[in-house]
């Protein structure tokens, strides 16, 4: 079986529209506050990897969204069904994304990842956990099942933005707890 570079079914595209959306809808609202770039443009990739790649990219749907220049959060949204990858390929983005926050903001950053489908029931609680302690930066998760509309979308991504600015916001739990683990 062979996997698609990108979004290949239907709650997968639709997911991805509805973020990108947001995050055009989000970069009007917080215009002046925060400076929003769809992927890691050449000057990026020189000035963070000193290397400036031939076909590898970076373009997380929701976003990457800068502060006084640094780089404080990127949303991305990912579906997986039954089968297909998109945990494999989650990540790519993310271990570039934790590079920057990790060497260039003192590990200061969100990468929120807004994830769908049955992998809602294992995988992706997997990578939730897994993520929380591997990564440098704030990685969280927002994880529904049977998707999202656009209006909780939008709230989840102005929810983390107005948190960086230390507006009103509700705090994100992430990972859910699951329990204490017994001493080894």
């Amino acid at each position: 079986m062979t996997f698609a570079k990108y979004a290949n079914t239907p709650q997968s595209r639709e997911l991805d529209s509805m973020i990108k959306r947001a995050r055009k809808e989000l970069k009007q609202e917080f215009s002046g506050s925060f400076d929003c770039h769809k992927k890691l443009n050449h000057n990026d990739w020189v000035k963070y990897f000193n290397y400036k790649p031939i076909k590898t990219g970076c373009e997380p749907d929701g976003g990457l969204w800068y502060l006084n220049g640094a780089l404080v959060a990127v949303f991305e949204g990912k579906h997986q069904g039954d089968g297909g990858n998109a945990d494999e390929r989650w990540g790519k983005n993310a271990n570039l994304i934790n590079h920057i926050f990790g060497y260039y903001n003192l590990g200061f950053g969100i990468y929120h990842t807004l994830a769908t489908g049955l992998a809602c029931r294992d995988k992706w609680r997997d990578s939730e956990v897994i993520s929380s302690v591997t990564y440098g930066c704030d990685c969280r998760w927002t994880l529904k099942e049977n998707g999202f509309t656009y209006e909780e979308i939008l709230d989840i991504m102005r929810n983390t933005l107005n948190e960086i600015l230390g507006k009103n916001n509700i705090p994100h739990v992430s990972p859910q707890p699951r329990g204490i683990l017994p001493n080894v």
